[in-house]
């Protein structure tokens, strides 16, 4: 069998250990795996798919699997889950629910996570910059034009996350919006996404945040190209589950904070997200195997001990009491988050489930972000534009 995913090395390097557990105790299977940058990811999965040879286990992403599922690409798991070969009998129903399309299973959470601000807090501390616990999103880019003020020419408080569709999606809701309507169409209007582009205007003006051509370089090879990683930022968005990754290539110590609030009054816009899923080809002659697989990496208690948190914190309440007594400081930082953001009234569920043309929505947001950052379009401009772009996408 075939599995590819996307990650950093640390997760491959916790995928291949899990590969070989479940070989040592299946010993008449084999699994190849293959993994790249997020953003690659989806071109590479297509052009497989479109020559015949679609990976057997695939991981799924929220933004992306309903546009498969559309396609006729995945399997529905729910004969595997109620033979127990996929055992969700202690599963958190919250991150199960929020994972079907159209009440049924075709991938399988392997964590939970939420969204976060990442810092270095080592440049933090040497801006003599105070973080307050929470922060509007003005005051996000005060705090962040101050620190960038303290650092110097080349170090800025942010990266540009306007061509970032999770830091987006966050702002919207905050207006009580959602990204997609239940029927598939846009949530927002065109006037919001010229919010958006103008706040991020803004801060590349006041320097709070990188400029434009580094902000590109940035999106370019995942998690080791980002700007915090490269020394340029201090703040960048990412999920929780990722600290680990981010630590692991960075000399600095890594701090995690709740993304920005909305204005006095407005509702919570993080929201527990499954990290990924792990899917199976519709195509595959292993359904029995995979199935197994799939169901392995969530209950097996060497699997969970391997791949712990890095995934995000899991589904499971036995792989949660699993895992509690062993975990390292920056994963009890990203649990303690978790609880921290629940509990905060800053969230408040997903219920509409990003449909299919979701990807190329997001696409079109980094594509359009850019132009707008370069000069290429003003803020109006590029905003219709997107909304266009966007419309279109989704069959509009």
């Amino acid at each position: 069998m075939q599995l590819f995913f996307w990650g950093a090395a640390a997760r491959d390097k916790l995928t291949r250990q899990t590969i070989q557990l479940f070989e040592k105790k299946h010993t008449d299977v084999k699994i190849t795996s293959q993994f790249t940058a997020f953003d690659a990811y989806w071109n590479k999965l297509s052009t497989q798919i479109a020559g015949g040879t679609p990976p057997d286990l695939i991981q799924m992403d929220m933004r992306y699997i309903a546009e498969y599922v559309k396609k006729g690409l995945l399997l529905d798991l729910s004969s595997a889950i109620s033979a127990k070969t996929i055992d969700l009998s202690d599963f958190d129903q919250t991150l199960l629910t929020g994972s079907l399309v159209n009440g049924k299973s075709y991938g399988i959470p392997l964590g939970g996570n939420y969204q976060a601000f990442i810092y270095d807090k080592d440049l933090v501390a040497q801006a003599k910059v105070t973080l307050p616990d929470t922060f509007t999103w003005d005051e996000f880019g005060t705090v962040c034009a101050n620190l960038a003020k303290a650092l110097g020419p080349n170090i800025f408080g942010t990266g540009d996350e306007s061509t970032n569709i999770t830091a987006f999606e966050i702002w919207i809701r905050q207006r009580g919006l959602d990204l997609y309507t239940a029927d598939g169409k846009l949530g927002f209007k065109a006037d919001d996404v010229a919010s958006w582009f103008s706040y991020w205007d803004k801060l590349r003006k006041s320097k709070a945040c990188v400029p434009i051509d580094v902000a590109a370089e940035a999106i370019t090879g995942g998690t080791p190209t980002t700007n915090i990683v490269k020394g340029k930022a201090v703040f960048t968005l990412t999920l929780s589950n990722l600290v680990d990754a981010f630590q692991a290539l960075m000399q600095h110590k890594v701090g995690i904070h709740m993304t920005p609030t909305g204005a006095q009054g407005s509702q919570g816009g993080m929201y527990l997200k499954t990290s990924q899923l792990m899917s199976v080809s519709s195509k595959t002659k292993y359904v029995d195997d995979a199935t197994k697989f799939v169901g392995f990496m969530i209950n097996d208690p060497e699997a969970v001990k391997v791949l712990s948190v890095e995934r995000g914190v899991p589904g499971s309440a036995k792989a949660k009491e699993l895992l509690a007594p062993s975990l390292t400081d920056s994963q009890k930082m990203v649990v303690d988050y978790i609880n921290m953001v629940s509990k905060s009234g800053q969230s408040r569920p997903k219920q509409i489930l990003d449909p299919s043309g979701a990807g190329a929505v997001e696409q079109a947001l980094i594509r359009t972000a850019q132009a707008v950052g370069f000069g290429k379009q003003t803020v109006t401009n590029g905003a219709q534009s997107f909304y266009a772009d966007a419309q279109k996408a989704l069959g509009g």
